[in-house]
């Protein structure tokens, strides 16, 4: 829908519909007229600032992103203290830190045998 808007906004569209229903002057009941936005169609150029925000945005995600992964790794505690990081992200990234501690859990809700003999 937010696409179908734009291309009419491009076309002028909105600016034949306000043409064609607006019949008093605008200066009628406003203060200051002459001072609001700009009524120009849109085109590739107007986007580009758009274009240019959202993808600086994502870069920036990115970013963030790898630097929590290297700093959760860092940080993470391994059995083997002479771990070298490379070592610990390939583990990180296989998920092996996952697969353990899913590991520990099932051997934390198995019940225990009946130990009392009854």
């Amino acid at each position: 829908m937010n696409a179908q808007m734009i291309k009419l906004r491009e076309h002028g569209f909105f600016e034949d519909l306000w043409e064609l229903w607006d019949k008093e002057s605008d200066t009628l009941g406003c203060k200051g007229a002459g001072t609001t936005g700009k009524d120009d169609t849109l085109d590739m150029m107007t986007l580009k600032g758009i274009f240019f925000f959202l993808c600086f945005g994502s870069g920036i995600s990115f970013i963030l992103v790898v630097l929590e992964l290297v700093w959760a790794t860092a940080n993470d505690q391994v059995e083997d203290k002479h771990a070298t990081f490379r070592a610990k992200l390939s583990s990180r990234l296989e998920g092996r830190w996952l697969r353990g501690r899913r590991a520990d859990r099932r051997a934390e809700d198995t019940p225990l045998s009946n130990t009392t003999g009854i």
